[in-house]
């Protein structure tokens, strides 16, 4: 199955959030950096729930989407 172009876009932002994480950390702006991990974790997870055929929605709490896609909610 391809993986849609939507799903696709959110892994490239969860990359260059990946990337941004790792400049702030190695200039020790630690705040920042875990900041842009956190960014990069939820769009990752938004890729992969629209890879998955579902859409999120609006949310800064992908896990949640993910946890009731898992349990049937």
């Amino acid at each position: 199955m391809p993986i849609s172009k939507k799903s696709l876009d959110w892994i490239s932002m969860a990359e260059e959030d990946l990337e941004d994480s790792e400049a702030d950390y190695r200039e020790r702006r630690y705040a920042s950096s875990v900041f842009h991990a956190e960014l990069c974790a939820q769009k990752a997870l938004k890729g992969i729930i629209i890879a998955l055929g579902f859409e999120p929605g609006k949310t800064h709490r992908p896990s949640l989407v993910l946890k009731g896609l898992i349990s049937g909610a």
